[in-house]
This record gives structure tokens, sequence and C-alpha cells, in this order.
């Protein structure tokens, strides 16, 4: 059994270091690069949907590819890896901390392993992105536009990509209000 002078020692030291500023700001970051991703993700299944613009059937990652090519791509690919990074880093102390309370139970568990889950993948974008900015290139959405290109094929396929397209959009602008409000910090 733990010494319970230890276990409070530690829950004292992780809840400072969650009310750490420059935490909050990483936080608030990996927020917004996450929101941002999703509602650009989102943008290019509306312009499939819609045929507006060319546009391209994407992932997380395909999004990412989209928003560096611009002048300012490598400033904005930086940002994104700091912002990945660190929502990477916030699901792994979601998981091993349990600041959100999520408990030890069979739901609680499963809850902390999707935590790990999402740092993970989020981890392996932003991952991606340093192999962009090392110069690696990387193209990504074929199998995305092979995969959108028979649901268009169907024939709600249209409305599908809408609805994928407006939920995507709206789970960004989410991340972007959770980002500004800051909520997390509740947790």
């Amino acid at each position: 059994m733990p010494d319970m002078a230890n276990v409070h020692m530690a829950e004292s030291a992780v809840k400072h270091a969650a009310e750490n500023p420059q935490l909050e700001f990483l936080e608030r970051v990996g927020y917004v690069a996450r929101g941002v991703l999703y509602v650009v993700m989102g943008l290019l299944a509306l312009g499939i949907a819609l045929g507006v613009g060319g546009g391209k059937a994407t992932d997380l990652s395909g999004s990412l590819v989209f928003l560096i090519g611009n002048p300012f791509g490598k400033l904005v690919l930086i940002a994104m890896i700091i912002g990945l990074l660190a929502y990477s880093l916030w699901g792994f102390v979601r998981a091993i901390y349990d600041p959100l309370h999520r408990g030890r139970d069979a739901s609680g568990v499963m809850a902390r392993v999707g935590f790990v889950s999402s740092a993970v993948s989020y981890a392996a974008i932003a991952l991606f992105a340093l192999q962009i900015l090392a110069g690696a290139g990387a193209t990504s959405g074929d199998s995305y536009q092979k995969y959108a290109t028979s649901i268009l094929a169907h024939p709600l396929g249209g409305l599908i990509t809408i609805l994928i397209g407006v939920v995507t959009v709206g789970i960004g602008v989410g991340q972007l209000v959770e980002a500004y409000r800051a909520t997390f910090k509740q947790d």
C-alpha cells in the first residue's frame, strides 16, 4: 500500500505543474492546432462535395500538408508541431495522472486508454510534420481520395460528404472554442 503522504505530495506536484501558465499556454496551442486541422479537413471535404476549389479528400495529415502550402508554410509547420506535441502531452497527462478523475473502474480505464490512443495519434501527426520540416517530403490523402470517390458514387454520397464536412468543421470550431475558454483548466 502506498504511503499516503507520498501520494499527497505527488498529487500536489501534479496540480502545481498543471497550474503552470506556460503549460496552460501549450495546452491552448494544442487545442488550437487540433481545431485548425479539423476545420481544414472539414472545409476540404465540403469542397469535394460542393465541387468548389478542386477539393481533395484528406485526413488530419493531409490538412497539415494543405496548411503549409503558403509563403509562411515553415512557420505554420513549426507552430503545428508545437501544438500537436502539446496536445499529445496533454493526452498522456490525462491518461497517467487522471486529472479528469475517470477512475480505475472499467469505464475509467477505457477513457484513459482513449487518451493514450489520442496522444499517440497526435504525436504521429507531429512526427509526420517533423519529417516534412526535415525535407523528407510526404504526401497524404491518396487513399482518402479513393474512399471519398467511392462515397460520392453512392446516390447519397454528396449529402454524406457534406454532413461529414459540416461535422468535422464543427469539431474543429469546438476545439478552437475550448482553447479560447480554457475549460481544461477546471480539470
